[in-house]
């Protein structure tokens, strides 16, 4: 706080997330958390990215997402549209949704080898996520044979994706949004989001059958990691 007074909690703690010491499987793990706090190991990472300034000259300092995006870029789950955009407003695919998860996760490697989809192939750059993703629990096929990884992803389908991947943890409290949904398989993960603040963060209203964008998707991915518990 001395270095950057202007940090808030998610961010101290998404900090000693990414600075800790793995001890057991790379990244996250239910047996060890994250990791050991690393001090030293926080304080550099802090100093190495003080005052660094996004490649994209379509993210404004100001943005609700710049944070969001700072940190998809360091943690390697997406990159931008090209060397000098992110592209905000670009909407995501299925086979985009899940790969942004799967590598937040960190990447774990599906125990499952057999593909069932015929439009999913091995050297697909999403292959290794959908397996996960299925495995997991995450999503299903759009059909027995088909994953359909070009398919738009609606915004409630990224947060039912989401909610699922971080094993369908319980809301805070009531939502009154989630209330006014009726009995959906995205109910509670959308009563999940919003009592954890997602829509606020995001600074909109929600539209469950809206398309889910880039800025909302890093969004949703950093402030439920940056909520965990070491």
């Amino acid at each position: 706080m001395t270095k950057d007074p202007t940090l808030k909690p998610y961010q101290l703690r998404q900090l000693m997330c990414n600075s800790a010491q793995d001890i057991c499987s790379k990244g996250y793990d239910e047996e060890s958390g994250w990791g050991i706090v690393d001090l030293h190991g926080a304080m550099e990472q802090l100093e190495a990215n003080y005052g660094e300034q996004l490649p994209f000259n379509d993210v404004a300092m100001d943005a609700y997402y710049v944070n969001a995006v700072n940190w998809a870029l360091k943690n390697g789950i997406t990159g931008g549209s090209t060397s000098t955009t992110f592209s905000p407003d670009m909407t995501c695919t299925r086979g985009q949704t899940v790969t942004f998860l799967w590598r937040a996760m960190g990447c774990p490697e599906p125990r499952i080898s057999a593909n069932p989809f015929a439009d999913v192939v091995e050297n697909d750059y999403f292959c290794k996520a959908v397996l996960w993703a299925v495995e997991r629990g995450v999503t299903s096929g759009t059909s027995d044979t088909t994953f359909s990884p070009n398919a738009v992803c609606s915004e409630v389908q990224i947060i039912t994706f989401l909610w699922r991947g971080l094993n369908c943890p319980d809301a805070l409290g009531r939502s009154e949004l989630a209330a006014g949904l009726g009995e959906h398989y995205y109910t509670d993960a959308v009563a999940w989001a919003d009592t954890n603040g997602f829509f606020s963060v995001t600074q909109s209203s929600f539209n469950p059958m809206g398309e889910g964008i880039r800025a909302k998707i890093v969004t949703y991915l950093y402030q439920s990691l940056g909520r965990r518990q070491l």
